[in-house]
């Protein structure tokens, strides 16, 4: 591995011949880890019955219980690692209520910026 640059590795068959990764590569790995973590979240948040305003919403969450599942779920991750906080959780919840991954429990989304707080989600 060259010292200088951590992303190259001389090959074997010819060592002045360096192999880096690509930004391509580079975003498809980037697509790939954010495919799964999508598939992830829809598959395994937990769902239940909550009460807003007098009114019941079956199979749905708060944001702060999306923001625990997903925090621990991205510290467990080989991906992410133990590092991740939760502001960087949060982060991602808001990409994902921009991107329709999540929605309101009005059937809203992007509409509104996403907290860490007792709104209700789907």
């Amino acid at each position: 591995m060259d010292a200088e640059d951590p992303y190259c590795w001389i090959l074997e068959d010819n060592p002045v011949e360096k192999w880096q990764v690509s930004e391509e590569e580079m975003n498809m790995t980037k697509d790939v880890e954010w495919n799964e973590t999508v598939e992830l979240f829809r598959a395994k948040m937990p769902l239940r019955k909550h009460r807003c305003r007098f009114k019941s919403y079956e199979h749905c969450f708060t944001a702060a219980e999306a923001v625990d599942w997903l925090h621990d779920l991205l510290r467990c991750n080989q991906n992410f690692g133990p590092e991740v906080t939760r502001k960087q959780t949060i982060q991602l919840l808001k990409k994902f209520l921009k991107n329709h991954v999540i929605e309101d429990i009005k059937g809203k989304w992007g509409q509104e910026d996403f907290e860490d707080n007792r709104h209700l989600y789907r």
